[in-house]
């Protein structure tokens, strides 16, 4: 059976899609109207890190709870909180804007969405057979491309007729996701075991496997420093375009521009990790990555140019290494290295969004993107040279 024969992944990838959309809806709302009350880059930066901290603060447990407990019903759970969270913001956005409130949803969602991420990647290898796994990441890049896509520009509409109507949207998204769920037939075991364990299990043993992985292990340490720096930069590029008297709209134009690349890269991928050695694909769209990411510091042209580019590359590193993961790991680790992993590569975003509204703020543009170029291409030096990562096959 093909992928798009498969029912139940159908329902689910439609589901997640259109949640996919009001996410990005809401995580470039909170941007800006953080940053259009507080009129302050740091205020606004780290009202995006909080999303991204929640992430790292509840993807372990959150990862033992996957392994334990059916996936399929933490999907459930976590569309309903989500519902929650989005009206948390509606109810926020409603009045003064008070921040602390908006904070509190960030942070609620954030885990949401690190709910989502695990179980789903979790459940995706019960649902389709081996040999389609490598296909299915690729689509799911292109999933969260389209979101990218489609949710900014609506964002900025949305932002200029009213405050609490991206929030509204992101509520209906949740509870589409959670209708879809319900349909799946299939119903998952949490592990493969006959019998559902009396214990969270540990992460000992996930850790020790991850470690006698060269190439996974590899991949976990750099992941950490890659998305430092694109954080990083990905601030500092909505901060300069926003200066630069950019409307809300025409931000999530841009926005979507790069969506649009990333839904581009998305579909090269799919035909990429098909023809191409999967060692090669990562190695060099890594490069290309940091490339693009680079040129952003020399004018406001470049900077849309390069964040462009770096979305086209990025789903072509980011297929392979999902396909690899979830080939390679057992059954039963599933969960709990997809947190492990998935903490480890979040871990530094927060701090990256954070450090790129404070130098941006008090050093500039120009010396907060040298920073962040200079952190990427040295991961990358060490990446090339420890990593071995040039002998992954999917």
């Amino acid at each position: 059976m093909s992928l798009w024969e498969n029912r139940d992944y159908k329902l689910l990838m439609s589901g997640q899609t259109v949640n996919v959309v009001g996410n990005q809806i809401t995580t470039f709302a909170l941007f800006l109207v953080v940053l259009n009350v507080t009129n302050s880059p740091t205020a606004a930066s780290l009202s995006s890190g909080l999303f991204v901290l929640s992430m790292v603060v509840l993807g372990l447990p959150i990862g033992r709870l996957v392994d334990r407990y059916s996936r399929l019903a933490i999907l459930k759970i976590s569309a309903t909180l989500g519902v929650i969270g989005s009206l948390l913001c509606v109810f926020a956005a409603n009045g003064h804007y008070p921040i602390s409130l908006f904070a509190v949803s960030a942070f609620l969602l954030g885990g949401i969405s690190s709910a989502f991420g695990t179980a789903e990647r979790a459940f995706l290898k019960e649902l389709i057979t081996p040999n389609l796994l490598a296909k299915a990441m690729a689509v799911n890049q292109g999933r969260y491309s389209i979101g990218t896509l489609i949710g900014p520009p609506i964002a900025g509409l949305l932002i200029s007729h009213s405050a609490q109507a991206p929030f509204w949207v992101d509520a209906a998204s949740f509870c589409w996701v959670l209708a879809c769920l319900l349909l799946i037939r299939f119903r998952s075991s949490g592990t493969d075991s006959s019998e559902t364990p009396s214990e969270t299990p540990p992460l000992r043993p996930a850790w020790d496997w991850l470690r006698g992985q060269k190439q996974l292990f590899s991949i976990g340490w750099y992941s950490p420093l890659m998305n430092f720096s694109f954080a990083g930069i990905t601030t500092l590029s909505l901060l300069s375009l926003k200066y630069a008297s950019f409307s809300s709209f025409s931000l999530g134009i841009y926005q979507a521009a790069i969506g649009l690349a990333g839904l581009m890269g998305a579909v090269f991928a799919a035909k990429l990790v098909e023809k191409a050695q999967a060692g090669r694909l990562v190695l060099y769209s890594m490069c290309l990555f940091t490339v693009a990411l680079a040129v952003t510091m020399v004018n406001i042209t470049c900077t849309i140019l390069g964040m462009v580019l770096a979305g086209l590359v990025l789903p072509v590193f980011n297929a392979p290494c999902s396909g690899f993961f979830v080939k390679s790991v057992p059954q039963e680790f599933q969960g709990r290295c997809t947190a492990i992993l998935s903490t480890s590569a979040m871990v530094t975003m927060p701090i990256g969004n954070a450090l790129a509204g404070v130098l941006f703020e008090h050093f500039g543009g120009l010396t907060a993107v040298t920073f962040f170029a200079l952190v990427l291409i040295l991961s990358d030096l060490f990446f090339i040279k420890k990593g071995d990562v040039k002998s992954i096959r999917l």
